[in-house]
């Protein structure tokens, strides 16, 4: 998903007239995709994490699954700040 905004991200910014209503379908479906992956991922990472944590997996197993949980908040938290789960267009 990330790389999916960064490539429209870079198409935009070479050829700005590619930036035009023409393109709000696909705006909307990366919006919508953006919510799904980005929620749904992050709370799939915690749920491992807590899993983990509570079926007395090997430390080294806790401790992955944890940073891989905190990685997915942080992405989340990214994704909010720059608005990637809006479903506004603007222009």
């Amino acid at each position: 998903m990330t790389v999916g905004w960064l490539v429209l991200l870079i198409t935009g910014s070479k050829n700005l007239a590619a930036l035009s209503p023409s393109l709000d379908p696909f705006l909307i479906l990366m919006y919508a995709l953006s919510v799904l992956v980005y929620i749904g991922g992050a709370a799939a990472l915690i749920w491992s994490a807590w899993i983990a944590w509570k079926l007395a997996r090997p430390l080294g197993a806790r401790i992955w699954t944890l940073i891989l949980a905190i990685s997915a908040v942080i992405l989340l938290y990214v994704a909010v700040i720059y608005h990637l789960l809006s479903f506004m267009t603007r222009y």
